[in-house]
C-alpha cells in the first residue's frame, strides 16, 4: 500500500463507491447493525466530499449518534467504542464475503477518514443489485418454546416457502446470459416518453433505492388488532416494546418472533422486478428492506417505495399532502383507497377485497414526487394489498399504457419528471392480478378519471 493512499481515491467513481457499500451493507457482518452502517457512510461521505480532515470524534458523535454538538467525547466514548466495532467488522467482512472485491474500505485506528485500497490483483466484480429483503435471516426465533400453534406452523412454513421462491426468481433475473436491462433496451415497444421517464429515474451518476415493504409489519398489526404509527417504526421503537422483557407468555414471543424476521410479499417482488428491467441506463440500483431504511437513506438518491403504509409506513410521509390515500378500515378489517377530493358522483372511498375472496377488487397507487430532499425523485408504487401494487407495477412497466399516461397529463422529455398521483383498479384471481383500470389521476392542479 502506497502510503500516501489515505483518502478517498478519485480513480473510484462515486457509483463504484455507493457499489462496494452496499454489498457491505447487505452482508452478514452489517445487515443488522444500522447503527454501523450509518456510521461507515456518514464518514465515507464525508471522505468523498474531501471533508476528510473535519472528521473527528465529536462531529461523529453528533452526526450519527445524535449527540449535542458540545458534548464532551472524554465522558462519553461511544465514538470509540463503535468504531473499534466498525473496523473488526469490515475486517471480517473483507476476509469473507468481500474477499473478492476490487476494493478493501479500511479506516485506521486513531483516525475516521476512510482509506480505500484497491487490492493488488483485483477480480470483476460481481454486478451490485444488493438485496437482504430477497435473504432469509434468522430471526430472535423461539427459545424457550416447546410448543406452538398450528397457525403459527403453518405461517411460518408459508412465509419460509414464499422466501425461497422469492430468492430463486431473484436469481433467474440476474443471471441470464441477456440481463433484463438489455431486453427493455432491444423492445420494439418502448416509446419516447416512456424511455425517457425511466432514464430520469434510474440515472447513471447516483444510484436508486428500491425500498422493499415488510409483510410481516401488516401480518402482525392484523393479529394485533391493531395499527402502529409510521412513527414509531421508522424509529425502531415498536421492536423494543415487543422485546420488552416483562411481556412472557407464548403470544408475546410469536409476535416478536414475527417483527424480526425480513419477508415480503411475491407481488412486491414481481412488482421490483419489472421496474428493474427499465433500468436501460444500468444504472447502480440497491434494493433495501424497509425495516432497515433510516432518513438519510431517503434524501440524496432517487427512491422507490413499493407497498402501502401499513407494509412500509416510509410511504405516509410522502402521502400526507397527497389527494389519494390507502388506509385500512379497521371495522371492516379491509384496505381501502381514499380520495381525498373526489370528483362529483364519485365515491370518496373504495373498498378493496382480501385475499381468500376469489376474484377480489384490488386497488393500486402510483405517485410521483420530490424526495425529501426535493433534489431527486421519489416514486411510490402501492397498493391496498400486494396484489395492487404489483397492478400498481405492471402499469409502469407497460411502455405503451405508460406512454398513453404521460401524454395525456402533457409531459415532455425536456422537462423535469412529472408530479402525478394516479389511482388504478385491478381484479384479483388466484394471488394474482388481472390488468388494471384509470379510476382517477392528478398531474399538478389537473385532475381527471
Amino acid at each position: 500500500m502506497k502510503q500516501n493512499k489515505t483518502l478517498y481515491d478519485s480513480s473510484l467513481a462515486v457509483s463504484d463507491v455507493a457499489q462496494i457499500l452496499e454489498r457491505i451493507g447487505a452482508s452478514k457482518h452489517f445487515r443488522r447493525a444500522a447503527r454501523l452502517r450509518g456510521f461507515l457512510e456518514y464518514v465515507c461521505e464525508e471522505t468523498i466530499a474531501g471533508r476528510a480532515e473535519f472528521i473527528n470524534e465529536q462531529t461523529v458523535g453528533n452526526r450519527v449518534f445524535g449527540r449535542p454538538a458540545d458534548y464532551d467525547p472524554s465522558s462519553d466514548n461511544i465514538v470509540r467504542v463503535e468504531a473499534r466495532e466498525l473496523r473488526k467488522r469490515l475486517e471480517a467482512y473483507f476476509a469473507d464475503e468481500g474477499a473478492t472485491d476490487p476494493v478493501v474500505v479500511r479506516i485506521p485506528k486513531g483516525r475516521y477518514a476512510v482509506v480505500f485500497e484497491p487490492r493488488a490483483t483485483t477480480i470483476p466484480p460481481v454486478p451490485a443489485i444488493t438485496s437482504e429483503a430477497l435473504t432469509l435471516v434468522p430471526g430472535d426465533g423461539l427459545a424457550g418454546t416447546t410448543t406452538q400453534p398450528i397457525w403459527f406452523k403453518f405461517l411460518v412454513g408459508a412465509l419460509t416457502t414464499a422466501v425461497v421462491a422469492l430468492s430463486l426468481l431473484s436469481l433467474y433475473l440476474y443471471s441470464r446470459p441477456e440481463s433484463p436491462s438489455r431486453m427493455v433496451t432491444a423492445a420494439p415497444s418502448a416509446t419516447p416518453l416512456a424511455v425517457a421517464f425511466w432514464a430520469k429515474m434510474f440515472e447513471p451518476q447516483r444510484p436508486t433505492l428500491i425500498a422493499l415493504p415488510d409483510s410481516n409489519l401488516s401480518l402482525l398489526q392484523d393479529l394485533r388488532s391493531e395499527s402502529i404509527p409510521p412513527e414509531e417504526y421508522t424509529s425502531g421503537r415498536y421492536l423494543t416494546s415487543l422485546r420488552n422483557p416483562a411481556k412472557t407468555g407464548e403470544s408475546a414471543r410469536i409476535f416478536a418472533s414475527i417483527a424480526s424476521r425480513h419477508y415480503t410479499g411475491l407481488g412486491d417482488v414481481s412488482a421490483m422486478a419489472r421496474l428493474m428491467m427499465l433500468n436501460r441506463n444500468l444504472s447502480p440500483v440497491v434494493v433495501r428492506f424497509a425495516r432497515d431504511l433510516t432518513i438519510r437513506d431517503l434524501k440524496s438518491q432517487n427512491v422507490i417505495f413499493l407497498g402501502s403504509p401499513r407494509s412500509n409506513p416510509w410511504v405516509a410521509f410522502l402521502l400526507k399532502d397527497s389527494r389519494f390515500l390507502i388506509e385500512h378500515d379497521t371495522k371492516l378489517s379491509k384496505p381501502v383507497l381514499r380520495d381525498r377530493a373526489p370528483e362529483v358522483s364519485r365515491p370518496s372511498l373504495y373498498f378493496s377485497g382480501t385475499a381468500g375472496e376469489a376474484p377480489y377488487d384490488a386497488y393500486g397507487l402510483v405517485v410521483s414526487a420530490p424526495n425529501l430532499d426535493r433534489d431527486g425523485r421519489a416514486l411510490v408504487v402501492a397498493g391496498t394489498g400486494t396484489q395492487g401494487t404489483e397492478a400498481a407495477g405492471e402499469f409502469l412497466a407497460n411502455v405503451n399504457r405508460l406512454e398513453e399516461f404521460l401524454q395525456r397529463i402533457g409531459w415532455r422529455e425536456k422537462n423535469a419528471l412529472p408530479e402525478f398521483e394516479l389511482a388504478l383498479k385491478s381484479v384479483a384471481v388466484g394471488g394474482a392480478s388481472m390488468p388494471s383500470s384509470i379510476v382517477a389521476f392528478r398531474a399538478g392542479s389537473a385532475t381527471s378519471r
